[in-house]
């Protein structure tokens, strides 16, 4: 064979080519790209059951229902809520209570909310008394066990979930959007985890009423116990244009990991509580994304402290508040500068 036609010749020709080309590769921009913000996968799809058994009365339903039971009310419609009293698991029915009312009260233990679709008269109007879901509790005998996913709240004119006197609690790929003063708020919480959310549209309407106050994901107290050992991660808040996006007064032992907040004026504000005068203790904030507020221009800052004993932040991103914007080694604003104990590492920002 003519050294011409020699295989191995010619690799061994064109090996300074690719040599070339893979320093060239190394050497080209490697500027880290900005994660993608998660994106939660679609509510299951429920199988109806058949119309005969929905009846027209969803409190009707709830009563005949055994203790400990599931009532599967997939494809259900009614046009008012109901209280349950008792461990149940209650699926896919969807509710619209008129206005100024509650669609789910819950009394008891052990119960299970999973696939509803709870729709308010209006979220433009701040409104007290009229919430999506909320608990009957006191401090001393806290709704405990209580579980809501794969579900959708809207339009109400306070909170779309409002749960005072809860343990062990689980709130799980809920949608939650379109409400006035409160997507999901937890007082006086004491363990368990909002995780998978999609929360949106807190107070873009209607929060003036109010002293513009809005949040999207709040853990408080009205008074003790404090909210406590509470983990909010991978959720999506969006567009609460008039106050916070994440937000704990008060509470003790706290993460907030892996969310991502878009368009909101404060995205996680970290302060005590006038109620127990408690300070936000020992918190967690980890792998965070803080996008843009863009396009709200007032009360900007992504971070912000007031009166916390305690927090690490560690590989958090904040991308996109211009002067607003702290330092990848200090990542927070405190406000009164008396805040201690806190830890930061990994943190990325870009203006």
């Amino acid at each position: 064979m003519s050294r011409s036609g020699d295989p191995q010749r010619a690799i061994r020709s064109a090996l300074p080519l690719v040599w070339l080309l893979v320093l060239v590769a190394a050497c080209a921009d490697t500027t880290p790209t900005m994660p993608a913000a998660p994106t939660h996968p679609p509510r299951p799809t429920l199988v109806p059951v058949p119309p005969e058994t929905c009846g027209s009365s969803l409190q009707a339903k709830v009563d005949a229902t055994a203790s400990g039971g599931t009532l599967n009310l997939a494809g259900c419609k009614y046009p008012a809520g109901a209280t349950i009293s008792k461990p149940l698991t209650l699926v896919g029915a969807t509710v619209r209570p008129p206005a100024g009312a509650t669609g789910i009260v819950v009394k008891a233990n052990d119960v299970t909310l999973d696939g509803l679709r709870i729709i308010g008269p209006q979220g433009a109007t701040y409104r007290e008394g009229e919430f999506g879901i909320t608990v009957a509790a006191s401090a001393s005998s806290p709704v405990r066990r209580l579980t809501i996913r794969n579900s959708e709240v809207a339009s109400f004119g306070k909170a779309g979930m409002w749960l005072r006197y809860v343990a062990d609690l689980a709130i799980e790929g809920n949608e939650v959007h379109d409400t006035v003063y409160a997507g999901i708020m937890v007082i006086s919480g004491t363990g368990g985890r909002i995780s998978g959310n999609t929360v949106s549209r807190i107070g873009v309407t209607g929060a003036e009423a109010n002293s513009n106050n809005a949040y999207g994901i709040a853990l408080e107290d009205q008074g003790l116990p404090v909210s406590s050992d509470l983990v909010v991660a991978n959720n999506i808040v969006t567009d609460v244009p008039t106050w916070h996006a994440l937000d704990t007064h008060g509470g003790h032992r706290i993460t907030f990991r892996g969310n991502t907040v878009r368009r909101a004026s404060r995205g996680l504000f970290l302060t005590s509580s006038e109620a127990s005068g408690s300070k936000a203790t020992d918190i967690t904030v980890s792998g965070n994304q803080i996008l843009s507020p863009d396009p709200v221009t007032f009360n900007l800052t992504p971070i912000t402290l007031y009166a916390v004993n305690g927090a690490t932040f560690t590989n958090n991103t904040i991308s996109g508040w211009g002067s607003s914007s702290p330092t990848a080694a200090r990542p927070y604003y405190d406000y009164t500068g008396k805040s201690s104990g806190l830890s930061a590492s990994g943190n990325t920002v870009n203006p």
